[in-house]
Protein backbone atom coordinates (compact mmCIF):
# COMPACT_ATOMS: atom_id res chain seq x y z
CA UNK A 1 0.00 0.00 0.00
CA UNK A 2 2.92 2.38 0.41
CA UNK A 3 3.20 2.96 -3.36
CA UNK A 4 -0.52 3.60 -3.78
CA UNK A 5 -0.43 6.00 -0.82
CA UNK A 6 2.54 7.76 -2.41
CA UNK A 7 0.59 8.23 -5.66
CA UNK A 8 -2.52 9.36 -3.81
CA UNK A 9 -0.77 11.99 -1.71
CA UNK A 10 1.59 13.41 -4.36
CA UNK A 11 0.67 17.03 -5.15
CA UNK A 12 3.36 17.74 -7.77
CA UNK A 13 3.34 17.06 -11.53
CA UNK A 14 6.11 14.46 -11.19
CA UNK A 15 7.12 11.89 -8.62
CA UNK A 16 10.70 10.63 -8.32
CA UNK A 17 11.06 7.54 -6.14
CA UNK A 18 14.09 5.61 -4.93
CA UNK A 19 13.97 2.66 -2.54
CA UNK A 20 16.37 3.02 0.37
CA UNK A 21 18.74 0.43 -1.11
CA UNK A 22 19.25 2.10 -4.51
CA UNK A 23 22.42 4.07 -5.20
CA UNK A 24 22.59 6.77 -7.87
CA UNK A 25 25.89 7.80 -9.46
CA UNK A 26 26.15 11.09 -11.33
CA UNK A 27 29.00 12.80 -13.15
CA UNK A 28 27.54 16.16 -12.19
CA UNK A 29 27.44 17.43 -15.79
CA UNK A 30 23.76 16.87 -16.63
CA UNK A 31 20.57 17.14 -14.65
CA UNK A 32 19.01 13.69 -14.75
CA UNK A 33 15.60 14.92 -13.59
CA UNK A 34 15.47 17.45 -16.45
CA UNK A 35 16.42 14.64 -18.85
CA UNK A 36 13.60 12.48 -17.46
CA UNK A 37 11.10 15.35 -17.87
CA UNK A 38 12.34 15.96 -21.43
CA UNK A 39 12.03 12.26 -22.25
CA UNK A 40 8.44 12.15 -21.03
CA UNK A 41 7.64 15.38 -22.91
CA UNK A 42 9.02 13.82 -26.11
CA UNK A 43 6.92 10.68 -25.65
CA UNK A 44 3.25 11.37 -25.03
CA UNK A 45 2.61 7.65 -24.49
CA UNK A 46 5.24 7.41 -21.74
CA UNK A 47 3.84 7.22 -18.22
CA UNK A 48 7.11 6.60 -16.39
CA UNK A 49 10.81 7.11 -16.80
CA UNK A 50 13.89 5.60 -15.25
CA UNK A 51 17.58 6.25 -14.90
CA UNK A 52 19.78 3.70 -16.70
CA UNK A 53 19.96 0.47 -14.72
CA UNK A 54 23.64 -0.09 -14.06
CA UNK A 55 26.39 1.11 -16.32
CA UNK A 56 25.29 -1.03 -19.26
CA UNK A 57 27.45 -3.17 -21.49
CA UNK A 58 30.50 -2.02 -23.45
CA UNK A 59 28.12 -1.41 -26.39
CA UNK A 60 25.68 0.63 -24.26
CA UNK A 61 22.97 -2.01 -24.01
CA UNK A 62 21.47 -3.79 -21.01
CA UNK A 63 23.92 -6.09 -19.26
CA UNK A 64 23.70 -8.68 -16.48
CA UNK A 65 21.58 -8.94 -14.42
CA UNK A 66 19.11 -6.62 -16.14
CA UNK A 67 19.20 -8.31 -19.56
CA UNK A 68 18.05 -11.61 -18.08
CA UNK A 69 14.75 -10.21 -16.91
CA UNK A 70 13.88 -7.04 -18.84
CA UNK A 71 12.41 -7.31 -22.31
CA UNK A 72 13.59 -3.89 -23.46
CA UNK A 73 13.54 -2.52 -26.98
CA UNK A 74 15.00 0.61 -28.53
CA UNK A 75 12.38 3.27 -29.29
CA UNK A 76 13.08 5.60 -32.21
CA UNK A 77 12.03 8.60 -30.07
CA UNK A 78 15.36 8.21 -28.25
CA UNK A 79 14.82 6.00 -25.21
CA UNK A 80 14.72 2.37 -24.13
CA UNK A 81 11.18 0.99 -23.96
CA UNK A 82 11.08 -1.24 -20.89
CA UNK A 83 7.90 -2.94 -22.10
CA UNK A 84 6.01 -4.36 -19.15
CA UNK A 85 9.00 -4.00 -16.79
CA UNK A 86 8.18 -1.24 -14.34
CA UNK A 87 10.50 -1.27 -11.33
CA UNK A 88 9.26 0.04 -8.00
CA UNK A 89 12.90 0.27 -6.85
CA UNK A 90 13.35 3.53 -8.75
CA UNK A 91 10.98 5.39 -11.04
CA UNK A 92 9.88 8.79 -12.27
CA UNK A 93 6.12 9.17 -12.82
CA UNK A 94 4.18 11.82 -14.67
CA UNK A 95 1.38 12.18 -12.13
CA UNK A 96 -0.97 13.99 -14.53
CA UNK A 97 -0.77 11.13 -17.03
CA UNK A 98 -1.10 8.57 -14.29
CA UNK A 99 -4.28 10.19 -12.97
CA UNK A 100 -5.80 10.48 -16.46
CA UNK A 101 -5.22 6.78 -17.09
CA UNK A 102 -6.41 5.37 -13.80
CA UNK A 103 -7.45 2.87 -12.60
CA UNK A 104 -4.47 0.56 -12.49
CA UNK A 105 -5.34 -3.10 -13.07
CA UNK A 106 -5.68 -4.93 -9.77
CA UNK A 107 -2.79 -7.17 -8.85
CA UNK A 108 -2.76 -8.71 -5.41
CA UNK A 109 0.95 -9.58 -5.57
CA UNK A 110 2.86 -6.44 -6.62
CA UNK A 111 2.31 -2.93 -7.90
CA UNK A 112 5.01 -3.67 -10.52
CA UNK A 113 2.81 -6.38 -12.05
CA UNK A 114 -0.15 -3.99 -12.18
CA UNK A 115 1.94 -1.48 -14.14
CA UNK A 116 3.13 -4.30 -16.39
CA UNK A 117 -0.42 -5.39 -17.16
CA UNK A 118 -1.33 -1.79 -17.74
CA UNK A 119 1.42 -1.46 -20.38
CA UNK A 120 0.04 -4.53 -22.18
CA UNK A 121 -3.35 -2.87 -22.51
CA UNK A 122 -2.09 0.50 -23.74
CA UNK A 123 -1.93 2.18 -20.33
CA UNK A 124 1.44 3.75 -21.00
CA UNK A 125 5.05 3.13 -21.91
CA UNK A 126 7.72 2.62 -19.24
CA UNK A 127 10.84 4.31 -20.60
CA UNK A 128 14.50 4.40 -19.57
CA UNK A 129 17.08 7.00 -20.51
CA UNK A 130 19.61 5.50 -22.96
CA UNK A 131 23.07 4.34 -21.96
CA UNK A 132 26.00 6.51 -22.99
CA UNK A 133 29.70 6.15 -22.14
CA UNK A 134 31.18 7.98 -20.41
CA UNK A 135 27.97 8.04 -18.36
CA UNK A 136 26.11 11.05 -17.05
CA UNK A 137 24.31 9.00 -14.41
CA UNK A 138 23.10 5.49 -13.64
CA UNK A 139 21.49 3.65 -10.76
CA UNK A 140 22.32 0.46 -8.95
CA UNK A 141 20.27 -2.69 -9.18
CA UNK A 142 20.16 -2.61 -5.38
CA UNK A 143 22.61 -2.47 -2.54
CA UNK A 144 22.15 -5.97 -1.31
CA UNK A 145 25.61 -7.55 -1.44
CA UNK A 146 25.71 -8.60 -5.12
CA UNK A 147 24.12 -5.34 -6.31
CA UNK A 148 26.43 -3.21 -4.16
CA UNK A 149 29.54 -5.04 -5.36
CA UNK A 150 28.49 -4.65 -9.01
CA UNK A 151 27.71 -0.94 -8.56
CA UNK A 152 31.04 -0.25 -6.84
CA UNK A 153 32.90 -2.11 -9.61
CA UNK A 154 31.04 -0.12 -12.28
CA UNK A 155 31.89 3.20 -10.61
CA UNK A 156 35.57 2.22 -10.45
CA UNK A 157 35.55 1.26 -14.15
CA UNK A 158 34.24 4.62 -15.43
CA UNK A 159 37.69 6.18 -16.12
CA UNK A 160 38.61 3.28 -18.41
CA UNK A 161 35.40 3.18 -20.45
CA UNK A 162 35.43 3.61 -24.19
CA UNK A 163 32.87 5.82 -25.87
CA UNK A 164 29.54 4.43 -26.99
CA UNK A 165 25.93 5.43 -27.16
CA UNK A 166 22.84 3.34 -26.59
CA UNK A 167 21.04 5.60 -29.04
CA UNK A 168 21.80 3.31 -32.00
CA UNK A 169 22.43 6.21 -34.35
CA UNK A 170 19.47 8.39 -33.38
CA UNK A 171 21.35 10.45 -30.80
CA UNK A 172 24.25 12.76 -31.42
CA UNK A 173 27.21 11.82 -29.26
CA UNK A 174 29.42 14.86 -28.73
CA UNK A 175 31.47 16.14 -25.83
CA UNK A 176 29.79 15.05 -22.61
CA UNK A 177 28.09 18.31 -21.70
CA UNK A 178 26.54 18.63 -25.19
CA UNK A 179 25.05 15.14 -25.51
CA UNK A 180 21.31 14.91 -25.67
CA UNK A 181 18.87 12.58 -27.36
CA UNK A 182 17.83 13.80 -30.78
CA UNK A 183 14.29 14.91 -29.95
CA UNK A 184 14.79 16.20 -26.43
CA UNK A 185 14.95 19.95 -25.86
Amino acid sequence: LSYITEYDTCTTDYLLHFDFDIDLWTAGVRDGVRDLVAMLNACTDCISGAFPIGLGSSTCTLDEPANCCIRATWNSTGFIDLGTDFSTQSYFLDMRRLRRRLPLPLDLEQVEYAFGRWALTGGGIHAMLPYVHPPFYFRSVGTMLAGKLKFDKEVRSIPSLGRCSGCHGSCRVAPRAEWRPRVFP
